[in-house]
């Protein structure tokens, strides 16, 4: 059975019995189920929509996320917008903080450390050309968070740089950049799909506030760790990649699976739950 037409009859048992707006679902679930099912006796389900018709992915999608308290949305905002986004500012803009700092200790020249910076905005070509096809092979929580085990790694082994060692440091510097390339795609990916199709626009917004709240961490961190504690560069990009391990791990406990690459998957039991991980 097509997965769409299996969402259409698991989704209304999935609803709670006794939540107003749920009772309001399931007449809504009920006409596309029919629209699903309309087709089924002569072959493979088709569902028949006009071409200025919502996909009936998003009306489903809409049904059920529209049903919760959005305390699942508040904490996907903070572990996947804000803490796993804020990779992206710890990879690219500790240069400016940290260069003069690494090329003295490491007894590299600046404009040696200057271009490992420059590796990592190298590093996200590659890094967007495997990101994008993960997601779609591994799903793509698994991808954006494997991707982020890749940046955090490479902001580690930046902090273990031997002095002298100019291979180590480029090439801890392109993996960080392979890394954050890597995580964008599947992990934006995951926002909009895991969101209310009726606010796909204003949810792919928080993204870039997203980007905005991680360099404000970024600057926080650095200012806590060299002014009030004294740390050096090493110590601080240790915790940064200390920062994207831990909430790797967070996002792999707590964050679900975009529901439509469940049920796209066949998982669609699976992926009717993920859809309604916020109802009450």
């Amino acid at each position: 059975m097509h997965p769409l037409a299996t969402a259409s009859l698991l989704l209304p048992s999935l609803l709670s019995p006794h939540c107003p707006t749920c009772a309001a679902s399931r007449q809504r679930i009920s006409i596309l189920s029919m629209e699903v099912h309309e087709n089924e006796s002569s072959g493979p389900v088709q569902v028949l929509v006009q071409p200025a018709d919502p996909d009936p992915m998003d009306r489903l999608m809409e049904v059920v996320t529209t049903s919760g308290s959005g305390a699942y949305g508040i904490m996907f905002g903070c572990v996947v917008i804000v803490a796993l986004h804020s990779l992206m500012a710890f990879g690219t803009l500790t240069g400016i903080f940290l260069d003069s700092s690494i090329a003295r200790d490491l007894a590299l020249p600046v404009e040696l450390v200057a271009l490992s910076k420059s590796l990592v905005f190298f590093g996200w070509i590659p890094g967007a050309l495997l990101g994008g096809p993960a997601g779609d092979r591994l799903g793509r929580k698994r991808a954006a968070v494997l991707f982020s085990l890749v940046a955090s790694v490479g902001l580690l082994a930046t902090g273990l740089t031997p002095a002298g060692s100019c291979a180590a440091l480029l090439g801890s510097r392109a993996l960080t950049g392979i890394g954050i390339g890597g995580m964008y795609a599947p992990s934006f990916t995951l926002l909009v799909e895991s969101s209310d199709p009726n606010r796909k626009g204003s949810i792919a917004t928080t993204w870039t506030w997203g980007y905005v709240a991680g360099v404000a961490i970024l600057c926080g961190l650095h200012y806590g760790t060299s002014a009030l504690l004294s740390w050096d560069w090493r110590a601080e990009m240790l915790l940064l990649g200390a920062w994207g391990i831990t909430f790797a791990l967070v996002t792999q406990m707590l964050v679900t699976e975009s529901p439509k690459y469940l049920i796209a998957s066949g998982a669609t039991t699976e992926g009717l739950d993920s859809a309604r991980c916020d109802l009450p």
